[in-house]
């Protein structure tokens, strides 16, 4: 992939042209240009029919804001042969971890928790839920659900906490431990604690 200039050679590599007058398009111009597909940008579309990834990429930073593994766009929850308490508290354990991260509610007998997670520089606080549940065949599941409460765009903030944290959650109960995205919605879903722990008083 050809890494694009800052400069008048990198703008015309691209198909961005000058405007009228002879100036090149600053930054704000150049990503509306991109967004919208604009006369004067090289088409967005390759000889396949293919958006490329890089446009794929920008147009999910500056327009979406939310991380939902429920959706299923590129990001999968998770289904694991281990107990209920172990990946609820691998959960817990992971959370508290973080600095930036507060935990605002938990309730193990419907199987969720809230978290506020502050960023680091601007402190803004965005709000990830997090489900844990067995289905009827035993199997516990989690989905987690990351949004920012201001701003469109996130710059793929939330979508790359969720994949932290499931990616730490498969290395903590054992990748091996983690089946295949067909196991997924076998049997009806049901909230709690399994047996092997006696609910919380």
């Amino acid at each position: 992939m050809e890494v694009v200039g800052s400069g008048s050679r990198g703008f015309a590599r691209r198909g961005i042209g000058p405007a009228r007058g002879g100036t090149y398009p600053g930054p704000t111009e150049t990503v509306n240009r991109i967004r919208a597909g604009a006369r004067g940008f090289a088409s967005p579309v390759s000889s396949e029919g293919t958006r490329p990834a890089w446009r794929e990429t920008l147009d999910r930073w500056l327009t979406v804001n939310v991380a939902d593994t429920r959706r299923h766009e590129g990001l999968e929850g998770r289904v694991y042969q281990v107990p209920f308490a172990r990946v609820w508290d691998e959960l817990l354990s992971d959370i508290a971890r973080h600095s930036r991260w507060s935990l605002d509610h938990k309730d193990e007998e419907l199987g969720i928790m809230t978290v506020s997670c502050r960023s680091l520089v601007f402190r803004l606080v965005d709000d990830m839920t997090i489900w844990v549940a067995l289905d009827d065949n035993g199997l516990t599941r989690v989905e987690v659900l990351s949004r920012s409460r201001v701003g469109r765009g996130d710059f793929g903030v939330n979508r790359r906490r969720v994949e932290g944290l499931l990616e730490r959650l498969d290395a903590a109960v054992g990748i091996s431990n983690r089946l295949a995205p067909s196991a997924r919605g076998v049997g009806a879903r049901r909230s709690g604690p399994p047996d092997d722990r006696p609910p919380s008083t």
